[in-house]
């Protein structure tokens, strides 16, 4: 594996970062500056809210006003993205990794990590930084392993 050694501790968000309820007002009307439209994500519609709800209680986003969301299916999207990636802790971590790394991944990156240490195998996780210089690389990655669990009892 490219990815060596795990050389920070496993940080788990704060319960204050974590949000079930989103709504994004959009259709914005510039003749009378009003939004036509709004959406709401929580735990009445989608099941990772419904979980984060029940375990945290009502955690509301701040309302976000999109002037260049106009239609359902595009402001549906980004309610559901934010609640997939928002409603449960997430988990961060540091790991050396081989140089040749760098010519392979980049910032943004969906990756799969098995860290035998804690018992992870194939863990979604998503590059948020990388470090390089000419003797060594790191990565730092937010790790999804609460969704992976959830995705292997659910089927979602």
């Amino acid at each position: 594996s490219e990815i060596l050694d795990r050389i920070s501790l496993i940080q788990e968000t704060p319960s204050e970062e974590v949000y079930n309820s989103f709504i994004i007002k959009y259709s914005y009307n510039t003749a009378d500056d009003t939004y036509r439209k709004t959406i709401k994500v929580d735990h009445t519609n989608n099941t990772l809210c419904n979980i984060s709800y029940y375990k945290l209680g009502l955690r509301e986003y701040d309302v976000i006003e999109s002037v260049s969301i106009f239609d359902d299916l595009t402001a549906s999207y980004v309610a559901n993205w934010l609640a997939s990636h928002l409603s449960l802790p997430r988990y961060q971590a540091e790991y050396v990794c081989s140089p040749n790394l760098f010519l392979k991944v980049r910032v943004g990156d969906n990756i799969k990590i098995t860290d035998n240490e804690i018992g992870w195998t194939n863990v979604n996780a998503t590059v948020t930084s990388i470090n390089y210089n000419k003797n060594s690389m790191t990565i730092k990655l937010v790790i999804w392993i609460i969704y992976n669990s959830i995705e292997n009892i659910s089927g979602y």
